[in-house]
């Protein structure tokens, strides 16, 4: 069972974790391609062994899966990144995901907008 305790701790990782990578997507990552993507949230398992980090992107001629691989390929430089800037007993692997929801709801948005 997850106390109250437990989990508004995990949201201050999550958050701080979310912060950290998005710092290093804008200052430490030469390459534009990744630079695209949106991270939306962060969502980090109750042992803190993995993040997952959800992300979009706003160009529709980028593939999602293509991105996310590169991602995935560069986590270890952000991993490092936050193992430096925060004080956490494990630094968890980092893990990218296409955030397939907020794609959604963009597009009705979207829509809904034309309309």
């Amino acid at each position: 069972m997850v106390t109250t305790k437990t989990s508004a701790r995990l949201e201050r990782i999550s958050s701080a974790i979310l912060f950290e990578v998005s710092q290093v997507l804008l200052r430490d990552i030469d390459d534009p391609r990744l630079k695209r993507a949106q991270l939306m949230r962060a969502v980090v398992s109750k042992d803190l062994s993995i993040a997952k980090i959800y992300f979009v992107v706003a160009d529709e001629t980028i593939d999602p899966k293509a991105l996310a691989k590169q991602l995935n390929n560069a986590s270890g430089l952000f991993r490092h990144h936050i193992a430096e800037k925060l004080d956490l007993r494990v630094t968890p692997e980092i893990k990218f995901y296409y955030d397939e929801e907020a794609a959604k709801a963009a597009h009705l948005l979207d829509l809904m907008a034309k309309l």
